[in-house]
């Protein structure tokens, strides 16, 4: 994933490149092309906005919304176990934000701990990667009840002290 300045729109938004040689593909690139169709249907506070699907020198790429932070996996790396109250709170924000895609239609493929944002706050986020689209989507962080961080959406798999499910 990569930080990028559209100078279209003078906005910074997120630039995923998609794994060489799915180019080449015409069903895959179709089906890009459909469930980036489908992941504009989705918008939620916890879910990351898709925004096209784009080919540079025959490399295809993503664009979508840009969301400073970490991705789950790394910062459960960085950190460590999360409490059970933190665990919690990121699980029901990413289920609403599923929630919400499984609403227009869209089934999210990838659930797992590298598609779920973590804002410089804190804040518990993620985009929708797979049916939804093979990147991000998202909108502002959510807040819960007791004031931690939200989730935009992708999806968290695993046990909340960060080790993977067996």
């Amino acid at each position: 994933m990569l930080k990028v300045l559209d100078t279209r729109t003078d906005e910074t938004i997120a630039l995923k490149v998609i794994r060489a040689g799915i180019e080449s593909d015409p069903g895959a690139v179709e089906r890009f092309a459909h469930e980036l169709t489908a992941a504009r249907k989705i918008t939620h506070r916890n879910v990351c906005r898709m925004y096209d699907l784009g080919e540079d020198g025959g490399r295809l790429y993503i664009t979508m919304e840009y969301v400073a932070g970490e991705d789950l996996k790394n910062m459960l790396r960085m950190t460590g176990a999360m409490s059970p109250s933190r665990a919690i709170g990121l699980a029901a924000q990413i289920c609403d934000g599923l929630a919400e895609a499984h609403r227009v239609g869209v089934v999210h493929r990838d659930l797992k701990p590298a598609n779920v944002l973590v804002d410089r706050d804190g804040t518990p986020g993620s985009w929708i990667s797979g049916s939804r689209a093979a990147g991000p989507p998202g909108v502002s962080p959510a807040r819960d009840a007791g004031g931690n961080a939200g989730v935009y959406v992708a999806g968290a798999g695993g046990r909340p002290g960060g080790r993977p499910p067996r």
